[in-house]
């Protein structure tokens, strides 16, 4: 749908043909543009399967597709498709957008309580009821950090540096961050 978040880099495409159909002239293919440039031109309105060096063409029921052969870049993209009659007029969809995100975001932790995190280590003793974690995600990530203890934040990160600051521990117990 127009302004979905899609996390397959190789999705499919989907519009139905004009209805009504034109009276005047029969239609006679179709162009699909992406990011405003012409992706898959010259679809014949009688197709029924076509495999192109970076897309599969099929069409059933007046419904065509286009199936992705290679992994789009991540991002934000705009489509849209012009169909076009024997006679050489033209009619356009609407301009539809998407934002791919097939790539799970990285987090990591940099310090606890002060302490620089390293991998190897996986228990810290912190010296304040109210520790401090700072570490980084992907830009613009969402992320929650949860407590076994049920302490729990959510944030956006739009700079990909985040910090969170857990509170009222007690002393002597072990907790696990998630």
């Amino acid at each position: 749908s127009n302004d979905s978040t899609v996390n397959n880099p190789q999705f499919s495409f989907h519009w139905e043909r004009p209805s009504p159909l034109p009276d005047y002239s029969p239609l006679n293919h179709y162009d699909l543009y992406l990011d405003g440039s012409a992706f898959a031109s010259n679809i014949p309105d009688n197709l029924t399967s076509q495999t192109y060096y970076f897309y599969t063409a099929t069409a059933s029921a007046n419904n065509f597709y286009i199936n992705l052969t290679s992994d789009l870049n991540e991002g934000y993209h705009t489509w849209y498709v012009i169909s076009y009659t024997d006679a050489g007029t033209t009619s356009t969809t609407g301009t539809w957008s998407f934002y791919l995100d097939s790539i799970s975001p990285t987090i990591s932790v940099t310090t606890v309580d002060d302490q620089t995190y390293s991998s190897s280590t996986t228990t810290y003793s912190v010296s304040t009821p109210n520790p401090l974690l700072k570490g980084t995600v992907e830009a613009n990530a969402n992320m929650t950090l949860s407590l076994n203890s049920g302490q729990t934040y959510t944030g956006n990160y739009p700079s990909g540096s985040w910090q969170h600051q857990f509170n009222d521990l007690i002393p002597g117990v072990t907790y696990t961050v998630y």
